[in-house]
């Protein structure tokens, strides 16, 4: 098994193509996915567990902030299907994502039952974000899962 909390030797490069804005280091034994109908999702996943995902979505208003972005973001997922399935803030911080200032937060998904760690930033004219995912039928993430997302996004170059 590959210690993927050692050093970053092992792990390969993803480098996105110059529409996607981001290269990432990833565990070498994962697979990563695209889907042609979603060019601008990419999904990182191990063989068994909770894996990593990047959504980039460009900017329709230039000149929004991150923060004005996920306020408009939160309002319009709070609204869908009459509000029955809201995301629940579970906590925020500021971090930093490829040497820019990014937002991560632990969000309740209602719908779904279960936390999701997102981490937002704004780079140029798209948003990025970076999601641990929850593949594990329990639907909780481990404080190991946390350090693998943590050491992707620590890798993430713009």
């Amino acid at each position: 098994k590959i210690d993927v909390l050692g050093s970053f030797s092992s792990w390969k490069l993803y480098e996105g193509k110059s529409d996607i804005g981001f290269n990432l280091k990833y565990p070498t034994d994962w697979t990563v996915t695209f889907d042609e109908n979603f060019p601008d999702y990419v999904d990182f996943t191990p063989s068994s567990g909770n894996g990593f995902a990047a959504l980039i979505i460009p900017a329709t208003n230039k000149k929004q902030t991150l923060s004005q972005w996920l306020k408009a973001r939160d309002k319009e997922n709070n609204e869908v299907m009459g509000g029955q399935y809201p995301v629940k803030i579970v906590s925020t911080k500021k971090v930093r994502v490829g040497k820019i200032s990014a937002i991560q937060r632990v969000e309740y998904m209602t719908a779904a039952g279960f936390k999701l760690i997102h981490t937002y930033a704004k780079k140029g004219n798209n948003f990025y974000m970076f999601t641990l995912t929850i593949r594990d039928s329990s639907g909780e993430y481990t404080t190991v899962d946390k350090k693998i997302y943590d050491k992707i996004l620590s890798t993430v170059q713009f």
